[in-house]
């Protein structure tokens, strides 16, 4: 019981250290100010702004977002300055990822960040689904299979797969159904990153910004990467609504009236090109 208890605080330790060294390299991140196009909010708003609930992801997913530490990524930073020109206030409510698919429809939410058709896991969800309204494209970004050993180059090569509690493997989904690889599933974003470099785990299905992010904080820089010998493909987050079209509407607006300052969001949380990723 004693061990039981050691390691439980040295987790907890651990989770701590990182998490305070994820905001000191958000702090220590100096950027230029971004200037977005404050076109709806040269107005000044005399009624207090419109609370939305947002349903997120209860993981830790830096920079991209993470909503178990209070401190701003690319999902916050976003949405604020969306809320600022069209008088909104969101609260984000951090669901875990089960059934994510129907959280429009069973959650009381008004909107769902990030979201993607592709993730309809269920025919029931499919059937649903011509109810949501979806924005245009909010970033680019590449699913593909991450790796830290140089010799990995079939799939005979991955017999264990790790993945964050409740993601889905889209690239590997036949290999896991027939036991050919076996889905590891963890709730911690580091220690999947840690079991990799560890030997532990053949591959990671994680965002390779994420994984980069994660990577630095233990001085690991470019130790894992997305192997090009199995497929990838570039997707994209898109914000999605049952409930309220019209927000989905100005939200498009100003993502078109902002693209200088999306881009300059993306370097600042050092998101990656997913350009050298697109296929022909």
């Amino acid at each position: 019981m004693r061990i039981l208890r050691f390691s439980i605080a040295v987790v907890c330790l651990l989770n701590a250290f990182f998490t305070n060294s994820a905001l000191a390299d958000v702090k220590s991140d100096v950027s230029a100010p971004i200037k977005w196009n404050l076109v709806a909010s040269e107005q000044s708003f005399s009624n207090p702004p419109i609370k939305l609930v947002v349903g997120v992801e209860d993981v830790s997913y830096f920079p991209l977002f993470d909503f178990k530490h209070q401190h701003d990524t690319f999902t916050t930073e976003l949405l604020r300055k969306f809320g600022e020109q069209y008088n909104y206030e969101f609260e984000y409510l951090a669901m875990p990822v089960k059934r994510f698919g129907m959280w429009l429809f069973e959650k009381d939410i008004d909107l769902k960040f990030p979201d993607n058709s592709r993730w309809n896991e269920s025919d029931e969800v499919n059937l649903l689904s011509k109810n949501i309204t979806y924005s245009l494209p909010v970033l680019d970004l590449v699913a593909g299979t991450i790796t830290a050993d140089s010799n990995i180059k079939a799939k005979q090569d991955i017999k264990i797969m790790g993945t964050l509690l409740g993601f889905h493997p889209t690239k590997w989904l036949d290999e896991v159904t027939s036991g050919q690889v076996i889905l590891y599933e963890s709730s911690s974003t580091m220690m999947l990153i840690q079991q990799l470099i560890r030997g532990q785990l053949d591959a990671i299905n994680l965002e390779p910004s994420v994984v980069n992010h994660y990577l630095s904080l233990i001085n690991k820089e470019g130790v894992a990467n997305i192997n090009k010998h199995f497929d990838y493909e570039v997707y994209s987050y898109h914000l999605s609504t049952v409930k309220h079209p019209s927000v989905i509407a100005e939200f498009n607006t100003f993502l078109q009236n902002n693209q200088s300052a999306l881009n300059a969001l993306k370097n600042k949380y050092k998101i990656i090109d997913p350009t050298p990723y697109r296929k022909p």
